[in-house]
Parts: structure tokens; sequence; C-alpha cells
């Protein structure tokens, strides 16, 4: 799915990552029956730099917010992103996994960047779960896994 001679590839593979964030989000926080918040919460666990982008919280909120109408919701609401989401299969071209343009009001993605670091943020949370001494993320994903099933 990620190998690169796939065309048109780009739309299936956010349809399969996207509700990563909104799932880690609300696994490390135990959270349930808020899914833009655990969206929110599950991005700036990936991408840690997204919190500090401004000494004004809101400005990443805003952001935040802005992907998950765009991106999130447009996958499952719509059956697609919003036209303003553009997608970036060169790493020269983009570098980042996502990127927004003031210029023109739209995100880039590169996916393959996207499925990358959403892998190794997995590996990172397993680690997590299985050290003994993280008592509290433990809690929370059973809480969570609880209400799932």
């Amino acid at each position: 799915m990620i190998q690169a001679g796939i065309p048109n590839r780009e739309v299936a593979l956010l349809y399969i990552v996207m509700n990563y964030f909104e799932m880690i989000g609300g696994y490390r926080e135990g959270e349930i029956g808020r899914p833009t918040e655990a969206f929110k919460a599950g991005m700036k666990v990936v991408f840690p730099k997204i919190s500090g982008w401004s000494s004004d919280p809101s400005v990443s909120d805003t952001f935040l917010e802005t992907l998950y109408g765009k991106v999130r919701s447009g996958l499952y609401h719509v059956g697609m992103p919003n036209p303003s989401v553009l997608f970036v299969n060169n790493e020269k071209v983009l570098s980042a996994a996502i990127r927004y343009y003031d210029q023109d009001a739209s995100f880039r993605i590169n996916p393959d960047i996207l499925v990358r670091k959403i892998a190794e943020h997995f590996s990172i949370y397993l680690a997590e779960l299985r050290n003994t001494v993280n008592v509290q993320l433990r809690a929370n994903f059973e809480k969570r896994y609880d209400s799932d099933n």
C-alpha cells in the first residue's frame, strides 16, 4: 500500500491512517466520546512540535481543528478530503508529513512520511505501554479499551 509505484494511493493511505490520531489520543488520555479533542491530542503526541508553534495555544488548536475538518472529517463524512488538501509524494518538495500554507489556505500532505511517522510513534507507544512504571498510561489504555469492546 505504501509502495511509491501504486498510482493514486494517497486517499487510500489517508483513509487507513488518519484515524490513528483520534485513536491514539483517546487511548493515551482514556477519553471516550470526544473525537475532535482526541484527534488534537493524538496529533500533538505524534508531532510534539505542534504545541510549540506559538506562545498562543489557540494557534495550534486552530490548525488542528482545520486539519480535522478538512482531512479527517472530509474522508469519513464526505468520502474525500477537502479540495484544499493536496498530496505531495516527493520528499525534495515536501520533507514534512503535513504542512499548512497560509497564502492559499491549503494543506500539503506527504503520505509516505505520514505513514512512517505513525509507525515510529506506534512503536514508542507500545514500549511505553509495556513498561509497568507507566501506571496512568496503562490505566487510560484499559479504560478506553474496555469502552471500545
